[in-house]
């Protein structure tokens, strides 16, 4: 697997975009400045982005965490099921 770009979403509004690399590991990360009134509450900035990207997936305190999924990192969980939520309009596109 090579780099892979993905595009924050809100509703259909790119919000920003951001590089992983095969480890899933965010190599970059950038908010389109005609989008900043799509960002999240209380998002402001690329590092705030960050750590509300990285902090999305499921909880691994939650109940039942390790017996449905192990050690999948959240954040790969959350990838892969492109970041949809039942609770928001936030999700990312490949």
């Amino acid at each position: 697997m090579r780099d892979s770009m993905f595009y924050l979403m809100h509703r259909d509004v790119v919000v920003g975009a951001f590089i992983l690399d095969p480890s899933y590991s965010m190599r970059t990360l950038k908010i389109r400045d005609d989008a900043r009134e799509h960002l999240p509450v209380s998002v402001k900035d690329e590092h705030a982005l960050r750590t509300w990207l990285l902090d999305r997936g499921i909880p691994v305190t939650r109940k039942g965490f390790k017996k449905d999924f192990g050690d999948i990192d959240p954040f790969v969980l959350m990838v892969n099921d492109l970041g949809l939520s039942l609770t928001d309009h936030y999700w990312i596109r490949p």
